[in-house]
């Protein structure tokens, strides 16, 4: 069976992947949740923890995915750039609403008195990721969303489009394998039907359902 490894965002903990765990459960994988310090914790020793988990829990699976909602993302990405060749069943990768490219609001928020420190050290030492950081053939696909409610609207100047919170441009992998806009902000991406399952889909298929596809989500 194959094993995902789920991966949530800033300020948030493995509750918020819980809807994630039971789509991928009746998809007929192995979900585990990887809960980190999101503010306190370094990006290095993020990216080493998740290793390290995949170490003691994914090396008997037949092939071992990832989906990260927003900062999680970046997480899985930074541990495919300084681990990725040591994992020789590794499979493939959702980003959800991460900000590859960087995050408006995480260092405009950084530069305000009481937000900046709470904002985290993570998405802070950050500064994106080219296809040559990464193992060569991986399939990625990114979600993105396209509801504008959320942080961006109290900090101000996000780059629009956007979920909210990240901006679609922000969302941009450079060698990425497929590419999906979801009419759903920042945290809908977390519990909303259509993302569940085009995840799933994409970690069977290696590509999201396009409407223009003749290839339908299979609920």
């Amino acid at each position: 069976m194959d094993k995902v490894f789920l991966v949530h965002g800033l300020w948030m903990s493995g509750y918020a992947c819980l809807y994630w765990r039971h789509a991928v459960r009746q998809a007929g994988m192995q979900p585990t949740i990887y809960s980190y310090h999101t503010v306190l914790e370094h990006l290095d020793n993020n990216a080493d923890r998740l290793f390290h988990a995949v170490q003691r829990e994914g090396v008997d699976a037949p092939r071992l995915h990832f989906v990260g909602h927003s900062m999680g993302g970046i997480v899985i990405m930074h541990m495919l750039r300084r681990h990725g060749h040591k994992i020789p069943n590794l499979g493939r990768v959702v980003l959800a609403a991460s900000p590859i490219r960087g995050s408006y609001c995480a260092f405009k928020g950084a530069s305000w008195p009481v937000v900046g420190k709470v904002v985290g050290n993570s998405i802070l030492e950050w500064h994106g990721i080219v296809k040559d950081d990464y193992p060569p053939n991986l399939e990625v696909g990114t979600l993105v969303g396209s509801r504008q409610i959320g942080l961006g609207r109290i900090v101000g100047g996000l780059p629009q489009p956007s979920d909210g919170t990240v901006s679609v441009t922000e969302t941009e992998l450079d060698g990425a394998t497929d590419r999906l806009v979801l009419h759903v902000n920042h945290s809908e991406m977390l519990f909303a039907p259509a993302a569940a399952q085009q995840i799933v889909h994409f970690l069977h298929h290696g590509r999201f359902w396009h409407r223009s596809s003749n290839h339908k989500i299979s609920a």
